[in-house]
């Protein structure tokens, strides 16, 4: 089970847009702690340049790294990018697979 986790928009608007995975969303909200980017800005891009990935979408990837936290992501493009990189692979999981409570 997951204590704390850094949620992407993927996630986030499954609380409030009925869409797959929703339930499962639904079920893992907690407490929402609101974050600004700006200082994560540089190990953004270059997760970014490194993933050739979108950088706003590395922006949570990012907060994720810096915090010790997992990133929850239902993105399976951003996922299957970061899956591949050793180096940051602990830090994400993919909505689908997490334990429900």
């Amino acid at each position: 089970m997951i204590e704390a986790a850094i949620v992407d928009a993927s996630v986030a608007v499954k609380w409030v847009v009925e869409e797959a995975g929703s339930d499962r969303a639904l079920l893992l909200r907690g407490p929402v702690t609101l974050v600004g980017s700006r200082e994560l800005l540089d190990a953004a891009l270059g997760l970014s340049l490194d993933l050739s990935h979108p950088v706003y979408a590395c922006v949570h990837l990012a907060l994720a790294i810096r915090d010790g936290m997992p990133l929850l992501t239902a993105d399976r493009r951003l996922w299957n990018a970061v899956a591949r990189r050793k180096r940051v692979a602990s830090h994400i999981r993919l909505l689908g697979e997490i334990p429900l409570p």
